[in-house]
């Protein structure tokens, strides 16, 4: 189980953008009005795109900028060493059909220490079953209600 979680982690790690180079982006307040939805084949100098190369080599990390600048911030490096601590495990969830974990990632290195709960369903019985990942800061307490 945690070597699944262990490769959820890496691949997700993996999967955030180098992009990197400081855009000058426009303050949110000087932002053109727009009443329709942008175009997302548009790249930010105009120029469209037209294939899979430039679309992984140039738009999409356009758009990943955009979505750290203006909504989320920027990403910490990616950690090079985690932990795992299983914090609770019911064998018995859903009236037996699930095992519920809650487990404690810990990423240490290169430049943060920091700690995210994670609760994992896995339904019993099922030959390679899917996982079920839930970040939650409320852990057990609210997954309790809601199974």
């Amino acid at each position: 189980m945690l070597a699944r979680l262990s490769l959820f982690v890496a691949v997700a790690a993996m999967s955030i953008s180098r992009f990197s180079t400081a855009a000058d982006f426009p303050p949110p307040d000087q932002l053109p009005l727009r009443p329709e939805l942008p175009d997302p084949l548009a790249m930010l100098d105009g120029t469209r795109v037209t294939t899979k190369e430039q679309w992984e080599t140039k738009r999409k990390p356009e758009l990943k900028a955009l979505f750290q600048h203006y909504m989320y911030g920027r990403l910490p490096p990616t950690p090079t060493k985690q932990s795992y601590t299983e914090l609770f495990r019911d064998e018995k969830a859903l009236g037996g059909k699930a095992t519920l974990s809650e487990i404690r990632i810990t990423f240490e290195q290169p430049s943060l220490s920091h700690s995210i709960h994670v609760l994992l369903a896995i339904p019993n019985g099922v030959q390679r079953p899917p996982v079920f990942v839930g970040q939650s800061g409320h852990e057990r307490r609210h997954w309790a209600g809601v199974l």
